[in-house]
């Protein structure tokens, strides 16, 4: 029968390695063998030293290396949970650039476009206007000369004036209806440019919306 001085050895010796053993076992299961270290031998298979200290494991040094084992695993549990945020984040800021860049490439066509049909319509216009005004000018000189040779024959210059300013009274009516047709094609150009701008915004919204969700479906599913 071992004295009670080397039972109680024994005891002091194998609580410290068992503690540490099952709190490893209980959190990371996967790392058992790396953390329980070496079984407990039965008391009655377990050598008793002679002295308190000789071939006894140090309580503190193994109570490190768990620490330190634990830590590790830590460390790389955070790391594989960190990369595939990181890599979500970076589809995310892609799929953002290139919903921006979309974006900026379609105001621009857009712009460019509506551009055009500005220039096309003033271009059109302001052809028709500077034939109406030379005509109209064409008119008044004739008017003015027509005056100079009728001036010693009243009633004749009398028909003439009046078949002149006929003439000027249908070219300023045309004049102001051409006016009034383009304020309205051009009223109407920008309804249509608004309208356009306007479906082209709800696109990209919609574009931006669906791929956010996505992206975040996509993040929660993870």
């Amino acid at each position: 029968m071992a004295p009670p001085r080397r039972k109680r050895l024994r005891r002091a010796a194998k609580a410290p390695v068992e503690a540490p053993a099952m709190a490893a076992n209980d959190f990371w299961g996967q790392e058992r063998r790396d953390l329980s270290g070496p079984e407990a031998v039965p008391e009655g298979n377990n050598p008793v030293p002679d002295k308190p200290g000789e071939n006894s494991p140090s309580a503190g040094t193994f109570e490190d290396d768990v620490g330190n084992e634990v830590q590790k695993m830590q460390e790389r549990l955070g790391v594989d949970i960190k990369q595939p945020l990181l890599t979500k984040r970076k589809m995310f800021e892609m799929g953002t650039k290139a919903s921006i860049k979309t974006t900026n490439e379609t105001s621009e066509h857009v712009w460019k476009l509506q551009q055009e049909q500005r220039q096309n319509l003033h271009l059109k216009y302001s052809q028709q206007f500077l034939t109406l005004f030379w005509e109209w000018n064409v008119d008044m000189q004739k008017a003015q000369k027509q005056q100079e040779k009728l001036a010693s024959m009243f009633q004749e210059q009398r028909k003439v004036l009046q078949q002149a300013r006929a003439v000027q009274n249908q070219r300023l009516q045309k004049i102001k209806n051409l006016y009034v047709q383009f304020l309205e094609s051009m009223q109407d150009l920008e309804k249509d440019h608004e309208r356009l701008l306007t479906d082209e915004q709800s696109a990209v919204r919609e574009e931006m919306t669906k791929l956010q969700n996505k992206i975040m479906m996509e993040v929660v599913s993870t």
